[in-house]
């Protein structure tokens, strides 16, 4: 259902880290690969015992965009967006969205395609999902 979008550069105007403090940022990149002060680095907890940084684990370095997620998740996604935008709706028009190729040859993917349809118009108003071969804009009347 969903185009194929390059996923955002993993180097370039990346946030800060919430584990870091400020200055610690700034000398990561600068020092980026190289040892400083014989293999000590100002980001090594054990070369500063008396401040606390926190967990070193980061995921900046793991972009991850919408179509990176499952289609549950981006279901859920969908639907909070749709109820949101919809308070003063009567009607729905969206894409439905595309099963799994050979989804009709298994019943368990099946019953897994009509879960997802139903989270994905959980607590909306009525909606009609219209079957397309490209991306259409969901809008409301």
């Amino acid at each position: 259902m969903f185009i194929d979008t390059p996923s955002p550069p993993t180097r370039r105007n990346r946030l800060q880290s919430a584990y870091r403090s400020q200055e610690n940022n700034g000398e990561e990149e600068e020092n980026n690969g190289e040892e400083n002060n014989g293999g000590t680095s100002s980001n090594n907890p054990s070369s500063s015992p008396h401040k606390s940084l926190g967990s070193t684990y980061s995921t900046q370095s793991l972009p991850l965009s919408f179509n990176d997620l499952p289609c549950r998740a981006q279901h859920l996604i969908l639907n909070e967006l749709m109820r949101q935008n919809s308070n003063d709706t009567a009607v729905m028009f969206t894409t439905l969205p595309s099963p799994a190729p050979g989804t009709h040859t298994d019943e368990e993917a099946c019953v897994a395609y009509v879960s997802d349809l139903e989270v994905l118009g959980r607590s909306c108003p009525p909606c009609l999902m219209v079957h397309s071969n490209s991306m259409t804009v969901t809008m409301s009347l």
